[in-house]
């Protein structure tokens, strides 16, 4: 038993000083129009993973299919979190 809980404690001590290490990350998105040709595949597995066992009663390939037929719009203007005022909350 004294083996297990100096382990516990070693593990302990360990964690302690990972919560002041925090970095920043800067992520850049861009967005493109799907494009039916070449979107049709990741559209419909991405369907089949969100819906999973009922992805076989929805017909996915029709539901891709509507996806892809809609026209492209612009998304709309994101703020970055800097300017965001809910961003730290």
């Amino acid at each position: 038993m004294a083996k297990r809980k100096l382990q516990k404690e070693d593990n302990a001590s360990d964690d302690d000083g990972n919560d002041s290490d925090v970095s920043m990350v800067n992520v850049d998105f861009d967005f493109f129009a799907p494009n039916p040709e070449v979107d049709y595949i990741a559209f419909k597995r991405l369907l089949m993973q969100l819906f999973q066992s009922d992805s076989e009663i929805l017909a996915v390939h029709d539901l891709a299919d509507l996806i892809l037929s809609r026209p492209a719009s612009v998304p709309p203007k994101l703020l970055y979190a800097a300017q965001s005022p809910l961003s730290y909350c």
